[in-house]
């Protein structure tokens, strides 16, 4: 609770440390583990983010220590990931917070998205009823510039939505066709999720 608490305050330094205080109290708790994955990429891209490169300092303000700590914040985020589905390999929530840095930091990472597809498979096998799973791999090949593939799972995304989730009502069944049209819509809807947005890893 100390760490949801922490969240909700944008303490990301205090998240971590209640995260890794609970691990040792319970280090089999696969969700402790999945936290801590989420924390590490998440304040290894604050940092990058914030002192990466951007038009006014196109050559950024990261040290040699700041790069450092991202590195091994990101090293982190992997390690812990591949302890939550090792713990618990039937969760497909976990299997998607692994495929999810994966893809999130394939500008910095030789292989990550193919691992990203990997993570995502098992994840989809565990919960094939779960659209958004298909709309995130839609995104992987779309980075991929597959578009054909892309096209294709966003295709199944749409048709795998429940008709009385509450999801249906973002993907309307009889809007499926105008997604289908072309390619560009398609990724419109993932983008308009929230999950094609960049991060500090390019």
């Amino acid at each position: 609770h100390q760490a949801l608490n922490a969240v909700s305050k944008n303490q990301g330094l205090e998240v971590y440390n209640n995260l890794v205080a609970a691990e040792k109290q319970n280090p089999y708790a696969d969700l402790y583990r999945s936290d801590l994955a989420q924390t590490n990429f998440a304040l290894a891209n604050a940092l990058a983010t914030q002192k990466g490169p951007t038009e006014a300092s196109p050559t950024g303000s990261l040290t040699d220590q700041d790069k450092a700590n991202i590195q091994q914040l990101l090293q982190q985020s992997i390690a812990e990931g591949r302890s939550a589905v090792s713990i618990a390999p039937r969760s497909a929530a976990n299997w998607e917070v692994l495929a999810s840095i994966y893809k999130q930091i394939s500008g910095v990472s030789q292989n990550a998205l193919q691992f990203s597809l990997d993570a995502y498979g098992r994840a989809i096998a565990l919960d094939p009823l779960n659209p958004l799973l298909r709309l995130s791999v839609g995104g992987v090949y779309y980075q991929l510039k597959n578009y054909d593939l892309a096209v294709r799972f966003f295709d199944d995304a749409v048709y795998t939505v429940p008709v009385a989730s509450p999801v249906a009502r973002r993907f309307p069944r009889h809007s499926a066709r105008a997604f289908r049209t072309t390619a560009g819509r398609l990724c419109a809807v993932y983008l308009s999720d929230g999950r094609g947005k960049s991060t500090g890893f390019r």
